[in-house]
């Protein structure tokens, strides 16, 4: 699927808001490798939902980029992705305050 089928298949579906659209964003063409961290828990930067643990769980987040976290790493990893990890995300270099 390509940006533009994407953008026609998710106005077709209406969303009520960015939150919807954002959950059918990642329904059609999967999580974004741009994440955000909380306790331990990992979430899509797009449509907030838990997709990892680092506690008890397992993620292998060695494609992922951060939020905020502006790493060299995150640096790497931000130059391969997509446009599929960055629509309707976050800039995950920008600085959070």
């Amino acid at each position: 699927m390509n940006k533009k089928e994407l953008l026609e298949k998710i106005k077709v579906l209406n969303p009520e808001d960015d939150a919807q659209r954002n959950k059918f964003a990642c329904l059609l063409i999967g999580h974004s490798k741009i994440i955000t961290t909380r306790f331990g828990y990992i979430q899509c930067a797009r449509c907030d939902e838990q997709i990892g643990d680092a506690l008890g769980g397992y993620f292998n987040g060695s494609k992922s980029v951060i939020v905020g976290h502006n790493c060299e790493k995150c640096k790497e990893n931000d130059k391969l992705c997509t446009w599929k990890d960055k629509i309707f995300c976050p800039d995950p270099l920008k600085e959070v305050e």
